[in-house]
């Protein structure tokens, strides 16, 4: 294992553990597990997975990202030899020419004596939007689709399409240059709405590990936070219809499943479940729903978990029942017209959350289905300019809403039994 004696420290923004999320996960790295050659800072995350950054002013970044937010892993044992320039792990070698990346001056090779994989080798400029062999990863939706590719090269960028981590070629790349970073209350933005920006030139993550598909997987979750489970009723029978269905209708469809003695877990309102003064909506319709709490409270005891759809595009409008309370909560009191969709304000949507919400989830409502209507740069977001658009409402909306329980029992807002799901389109 390498001497973190060695090398001097290195200028870095400072992070600290992440605070809503399931576990206390650090982001920074254990300085022992980097080394900082120059302007360079190579961090070995697992002995097959390399982080790779080049910073123009020698500062780099610790803050998490979006993706990654648990770097602070047991560290592998590895070797660097500044004469050679190379960094060895038990899987990989990095060979380093110094200054700034290149395909010349950084390239990543089997180690010597390594067992034999499908990881041949990998060459700075070598990117997975590149590489036939790439398995896929995920895109934002697959609504409104048919037999759709997950080649992110032929797809727009509102589909927010993600490369996979495993490969046939044996080797992954994830970028995360010029990603949003989050900084206190895990937060992507300043107190002037500011995206947080990944300060490195470049920022890497090289998953080499040959067709070793779960071990790739594994090291994922590792540094990218597991993945909670989800509850069991969301893994049942869900129904929904865009539908004016009001209280009674709810009672008669129940109460067909029940007659055909078909199971029913999840029952989801679409948007009309809302006043229709607008495509966004947060109070019930009381023609439909004269006493929400009576028809949530009811759908409960028949076992079912009850999710509304929401458009959040349109902000929060004078007409909604927590209109005034939200404006109060924003420190804006005397505020009588809409207020606007701002993601990167804390006060906006701890408000909405809290505040609009919230009520609404203390009546009986279990989870949110996000409907897809913010747009690529809404609210504030966008300010990534990347053309796979990282800084996203979507992304924003539904990371706030699956931490909401957590943020308010840490913060004295009271603790529930509510897990973090969303239904995202």
């Amino acid at each position: 294992m390498i001497l973190a004696a060695i090398f001097p420290p290195a200028s870095s923004i400072s992070a600290s553990p992440l605070a809503f999320e399931l576990y206390p996960y650090e982001p920074a790295a254990d300085p022992a597990a980097a080394v900082v050659v120059g302007k360079a800072r190579f961090t070995v995350l697992t002995p097959r997975l390399l982080r790779l950054e080049y910073s123009e002013t020698g500062t780099f970044e610790d803050r998490p990202t979006l993706a990654f937010v648990n770097r602070k892993q047991p560290v592998p044992e590895f070797t660097w030899s500044a004469v050679a320039g190379t960094l060895t792990t038990a899987a990989l070698r990095l060979h380093y020419a110094g200054g700034a990346f290149s395909a010349q001056s950084l390239w990543v090779t089997p180690a010597p004596g390594a067992k034999r994989t499908a990881f041949a080798g990998w060459r700075f400029g070598m990117t997975s939007d590149a590489d036939p062999g790439n398995l896929r990863g995920t895109i934002r939706t697959l609504d409104r689709t048919a037999n759709i590719s997950l080649d992110c090269n032929h797809l727009t960028s509102d589909r927010h399409c993600a490369w996979g981590v495993v490969s046939q070629s044996g080797w992954s790349l994830v970028n995360e240059t010029g990603v949003p970073c989050l900084g206190a209350d895990d937060w992507w933005a300043d107190a002037e709405g500011s995206m947080l920006r990944n300060i490195d030139t470049h920022d890497l993550y090289l998953f080499a590990h040959g067709h070793d598909y779960p071990a790739a997987l594994h090291d994922l979750q590792a540094v990218g936070g597991k993945v909670p489970l989800l509850p069991r009723r969301n893994l049942g029978v869900w129904f929904t219809r865009w539908y004016d269905y009001d209280a009674a209708d709810v009672r008669r469809l129940v109460g067909e499943f029940e007659r055909r003695a078909l199971p029913l877990d999840v029952l989801v309102l679409d948007m009309n479940w809302h006043t229709k003064d607008a495509w966004t909506g947060y109070s019930f319709d009381k023609t439909l729903f004269p006493d929400p709490a009576e028809a949530l409270g009811w759908l409960r005891s028949k076992g079912l978990a009850v999710a509304a759809n929401l458009h959040d595009a349109e902000g929060i409008n004078p007409w909604e029942e927590r209109h005034a309370a939200a404006a109060a909560a924003m420190g804006q009191p005397n505020a009588s017209g809409q207020l606007a969709l701002r993601l990167t304000s804390k006060e906006y949507v701890f408000a909405l959350e809290d505040v609009v919400l919230r009520p609404r989830e203390e009546e009986g409502m279990r989870f949110w289905w996000i409907d897809w209507q913010q747009g690529e740069t809404q609210g504030g977001t966008g300010q990534d300019h990347r053309p796979d658009g990282k800084m996203n409402p979507t992304v924003w909306t539904a990371k706030a809403r699956v931490t909401d329980s957590l943020r308010r029992c840490r913060t004295g807002g009271g603790c529930s039994d509510l897990r973090g799901v969303t239904l995202s389109r």
